[in-house]
């Protein structure tokens, strides 16, 4: 048997942030930090699930404390953005516990890391950016890192611009203001997470390198600790 589901307007509990569909998107140009905060536009479809999927639905949408038109927003940005992309035998990408893989990399000294990301993790990074969006930029390296850190569990990220003493005014790649100093637009990209310190180092390596590997001129660095990595991108300005 089959129960059929409507959905309608979002309340505000399941409101589809513009972050979430940024990722889906081509090449439009980021909205402001205003244009963030209203409800986005929806469509009523209707559909039919099957019965046993519907009592688990529902039960979700209870604990989740959402709407159902949120829950299947949220389920279906994940399969669009990155499940279809993963869960395949062609995919670049394999689930796998932690604990490994992190005693993997306690192995490998700072060099052989480096070279490994390098050669390896770049390629493939840049391999699914170009699948994914077609070019690599700035933009969809923020997308990508997005993508990871929304459902590849490697931590909680936030990218930001850096503000401070700039030495002029912009708009960073999500409308707010960056800070210019001298050739450079500053941001930092700041990941928390619960995995070690040699994790924290990995994150580093990989996001410095995706960025001054990809876009001429950049500059990068990064600090460590044992729950956190901050990585600092300096992209040169056209003149």
């Amino acid at each position: 048997m089959r129960k059929r589901i409507t959905s309608g307007k979002l309340r505000r509990n399941g409101e589809l942030s513009s972050e979430k569909s940024d990722i889906l998107g081509g090449d439009s140009s980021p909205q402001s930090q205003d244009q963030q905060d209203y409800p986005r536009k929806t469509i009523t479809r209707t559909f039919r699930v099957y019965e046993e999927l519907s009592s688990s639905f529902e039960q979700l949408v209870g604990t989740m404390n959402t709407t159902q038109t949120g829950l299947m927003n949220e389920v279906l940005i994940q399969y669009l953005a990155w499940a279809q992309f993963i869960i395949n035998h062609e995919s670049p990408f394999i689930t796998f516990d932690s604990s490994t893989f992190l005693a993997l990399i306690e192995k490998v000294d700072d060099e052989e890391l480096q070279k490994i990301v390098k050669d390896v993790s770049y390629e493939s990074a840049t391999d699914f950016i170009k699948f994914r969006w077609k070019k690599v930029n700035f933009r969809n390296i923020i997308r990508y890192l997005e993508l990871l850190s929304s459902y590849a569990n490697v931590g909680s990220m936030k990218i930001s611009p850096m503000n401070g003493n700039g030495n002029g005014n912009g708009n960073g790649y999500d409308g707010k203001e960056i800070s210019l100093n001298g050739n450079y637009e500053r941001y930092e990209v700041a990941i928390r997470h619960h995995l070690g310190k040699r994790w924290s180092t990995f994150l580093g390596m990989y996001i410095s390198n995706l960025f001054a590997a990809s876009i001429p001129g950049t500059e990068t660095n990064y600090e460590i600790s044992t729950k956190s990595c901050f990585v600092y991108v300096n992209l040169s300005m056209k003149v």
